[in-house]
């Protein structure tokens, strides 16, 4: 099962961050300690929405429109202006929908920064996470979109100092608090094993501030 926030944090070096940085009015540090808990919603969001045949062809489909060699130089795709925000803010409107305005300020209390700020970081991020998408896809590597994603979501999140409140939010179907039991269910509906063997390792606990 691959960790789509691997294959993006592993082209992410100190000059991207600094680009990064710059796009959004962060230090490198706080934008590889936000962006990470930004990524962990993303992925949380998508995982949601591969819970539905629909939701995963309709991912898949988008990350087929996404360059994947992006990912071999962000700095140089920045600059070629290859990493365009208003994609960025149409992914985010088909994740989160009417939610995307609670995402962002729930993000932004929760590091301290401005909406803005996490709004522009959102924008930058979700093109990369369809070109991982994509890259995956291409290499026949994701063959279990659900549970690639919700495992990035987790890794994702383990990187940040941010709490896994937004991502819980988003994929806790019963308002109690865990999703353990929301997606085991959609695994059993699906017929499938795919996240009964990794979910208990995944969301045994939340982070706290």
């Amino acid at each position: 099962m691959n960790n789509l926030f691997n294959t993006i944090s592993s082209t992410i070096d100190q000059k991207t961050l600094e680009q990064i940085g710059q796009q959004v009015g962060l230090t490198p540090e706080q934008t590889k300690d936000i962006g990470s808990g930004v990524l962990s919603t993303i992925f949380g969001g998508l995982a949601k929405q591969a819970t539905t045949a629909e939701g995963a062809q309709a991912i898949t489909t988008a990350a087929q429109s996404h360059d994947s060699s992006i990912l071999d130089d962000v700095v140089g795709a920045f600059q070629d202006g290859k990493i365009d925000l208003n994609d960025g803010s149409k992914i985010l409107g088909h994740i989160f929908g009417w939610s995307e305005d609670t995402v962002t300020t729930t993000l932004a209390t929760q590091s301290g920064v401005s909406t803005d700020q996490i709004s522009s970081m959102m924008k930058i991020l979700a093109p990369l996470v369809l070109s991982a998408v994509n890259k995956e896809q291409s290499s026949g590597g994701l063959t279990d979109i659900i549970g690639s994603l919700t495992q990035s979501a987790k890794a994702a999140n383990d990187n940040s100092s941010l709490p896994m409140q937004v991502v819980t939010s988003l994929l806790d179907k019963d308002g109690d608090g865990s999703i353990i039991d929301d997606l085991t269910d959609i695994a059993t509906k699906q017929g499938g094993s795919f996240l009964k063997k990794i979910i208990g390792g995944l969301f045994g606990g939340s982070k706290t501030t």
